[in-house]
């Protein structure tokens, strides 16, 4: 009886290089699908941000539609926060009989770059309700300035930067602008 004694495979050489290039190969493929998460990641904390710029501009142009024309007011403090008021009528009442029912406070808060809306609901004489309003942020972080304009009587223009920060190409930034004619009877 023979035996064989040759058998054939691989040296440690050819092993080496084997998990060389398939180690290569997985680097390759793994940068590749981490950097279109990270894309990914990116292009919708976008798409959320100007989103909400978006909701936020229809929604001030809706309150100064409805608003009651002469409480709309302007304050800005020495600490660099902007509010604007305005009571907002939400009900079909008549003309005559037809009372505000909210009172829209837009507050833009430097320290934290943000948009802050409280809603007051009214309740009869224009007096605030006991319960606290609630309280919604726009933009945490994201806005880098914040402005109103009375236009001599007639017109308000607010204006606000919002500041994108992307990985590949720095910072983008956007101005939304809600320009509003005043009714004056």
């Amino acid at each position: 009886m023979k035996l064989n004694l040759e058998h054939k495979g691989f040296t440690l050489v050819e092993m080496l290089v084997v998990v060389a290039i398939a180690s290569i190969i997985l680097i390759a493929i793994y940068t590749y699908f981490s950097n279109t998460f990270m894309t990914a990641q990116e292009n919708i904390k976008i798409s959320r941000i100007e989103g909400e710029a978006k909701k936020l501009n229809d929604s001030i142009y809706q309150w100064l539609s409805m608003s009651d024309q002469t409480t709309v007011t302007y304050t800005y403090t020495a600490g660099g926060a902007k509010t604007v008021v305005m009571d907002v009528y939400q009900t079909n009442n008549p003309a005559p009989s037809a009372v505000p029912d909210i009172r829209i406070k837009i507050t833009y808060n430097p320290a934290n770059k943000e948009i802050i809306v409280e809603k007051n609901y009214l309740g009869s004489g224009h007096t605030p309700s006991p319960s606290p309003p609630p309280v919604y942020s726009y933009l945490k972080g994201s806005v880098e300035r914040f402005d109103v304009v009375f236009i001599p009587a007639d017109k308000i223009e607010i204006e606000y930067d919002v500041v994108i920060k992307r990985r590949a190409h720095g910072a983008a930034k956007r101005t939304y602008k809600v320009s509003y004619m005043l009714r004056t009877f």
